[in-house]
């Protein structure tokens, strides 16, 4: 397995594991109900020029035999709120009246969106691999700490996190949704 920062190039694969990892946001974010049409329009925000929490320079795919079949998505935290200027920008396109997203990140640290792995690649430590290379990314642009979300109903996956070193700080509810916010230092 190999691990590489993604290309717009490999913005189908990306597309692919990002709605994957975030089928519900994505459906949100690009008001498509259809899979096939949620991956046509991440795909031309992971392609665009104006930077946005799904472009390409934010992402990490694995790739098993030169074949993708995973990926991440992770930024510096305190960019998320220009990093949604586009994505607000297509919500109020579609009548939203939405003056902010919500905060999702723990200031201050390098923030770990998104990360999916095919189906028939679990359970390999693709995942975690993943997570390795985002938290090096973190590292190497000088930040000491790394949070991301998770569903308050996901408890196996907060446990596999714990083990990770990641700890709940803080309860936060998006949209009505129930997330607990983990962190752990570089």
């Amino acid at each position: 397995m190999d691990i590489r920062p993604a290309y717009s190039e490999d913005a189908p694969a990306l597309a692919r594991h990002i709605v994957m990892a975030e089928s519900e946001m994505i459906r949100f974010f690009t008001g498509a109900d259809d899979p096939e049409a949620a991956m046509a329009a991440l795909e031309l925000w992971i392609r665009s020029p104006t930077p946005c929490r799904f472009s390409a320079e934010f992402g990490l795919l694995a790739e098993v035999d030169g074949q993708p079949v995973g990926a991440a998505i992770s930024f510096p935290a305190d960019r998320q709120p220009e990093l949604d200027a586009v994505l607000l920008d297509a919500l109020r396109q579609r009548g939203f009246s939405i003056p902010r997203l919500s905060f999702e990140g723990e200031p201050g640290t390098y923030y770990l969106y998104a990360m999916g792995v095919d189906p028939a690649f679990r359970g390999r430590g693709i995942g975690t691999a993943l997570m390795a290379a985002s938290e090096e990314r973190g590292r190497q642009l000088g930040f000491s700490r790394t949070s991301m979300l998770v569903a308050g109903d996901k408890e196996r996956t907060r446990t596999r996190y714990e083990r990770q070193g990641y700890s709940v700080i803080a309860d936060v509810s998006i949209g009505g949704v129930a997330y607990r916010r983990m962190a752990r230092t570089l």
